[in-house]
């Protein structure tokens, strides 16, 4: 009997020093993902995971027909970008400068939900998140996030500006870089997709047409 506990107890001091020695190791090569995300053709995110804090994959894009195939294309020569749009909406060179564009819904020249603007130059030295936050607070006094994210196997930075209207709103805009020259990809709509369900099919949309925005 005596030696039967001797015999546990030597096993479950080894088991306890294998353990401890597991927890440690894992612990010591635990390693904190950066809080960045990729967009799927279908316009969803994934973000990084896993021990080399890899992208997850974007199963629904081998599933998925790509839904932007049979749509228009739009080319600003001056700008030096293109994207594409539905065939039931518009996109039209902005009247005020010619860099920019205006899209959505019977858009014009003058108005529409949302577009592309050229926002300046990057400073020697400033990251394109930094540019971002600036622009923001000189146009909207600030955003309510600001996440950097990758389209295209390019960097981007999301930001969600609130707006004052009646009913709440907000602008989704994605800037993109290209030789230190910054544009903004652009949709306002309001919040509440129950009571303006078409909002939220323009933001769906949308968020679509940001894989299809490229430099010429």
């Amino acid at each position: 009997m005596n030696k039967r506990i001797i015999i546990l107890i030597i096993v479950l001091i080894i088991a306890g020093g294998v353990g401890g020695y597991l927890y440690i190791k894992n612990k010591n090569n635990f390693i904190a993902c950066t809080q960045e995300a990729k967009q799927c053709s279908d316009g969803s995110y994934v973000g990084r995971t896993g021990p080399k804090c890899e992208f997850a994959s974007c199963q629904s894009v081998s599933t998925s027909t790509d839904v932007t195939a049979n749509w228009k294309i739009y080319k600003n020569t001056e700008g030096g970008y293109l994207f594409k749009y539905p065939t039931e909406w518009n996109a039209i060179t902005n009247k005020y400068n010619s860099k920019n564009s205006l899209f959505g819904p019977g858009a014009t020249n003058e108005s529409g939900y949302g577009g592309v603007e050229f926002t300046g130059v990057i400073s020697f030295g400033q990251s394109l998140k930094d540019f971002v936050r600036t622009f923001n607070l000189g146009v909207e006094g600030g955003s309510a996030s600001e996440t950097e994210a990758t389209i295209n196997g390019q960097t981007v930075i999301i930001s969600i500006l609130p707006k004052a209207a009646t009913e709440p709103t907000e602008a989704k805009s994605v800037s993109f870089e290209n030789n230190g020259k910054v544009f903004n990809m652009y949709l306002m709509y309001k919040t509440n997709f129950i009571q303006y369900p078409e909002d939220g099919q323009r933001l769906n949309i949308f968020n679509q047409m940001l894989s299809t925005f490229n430099f010429l």
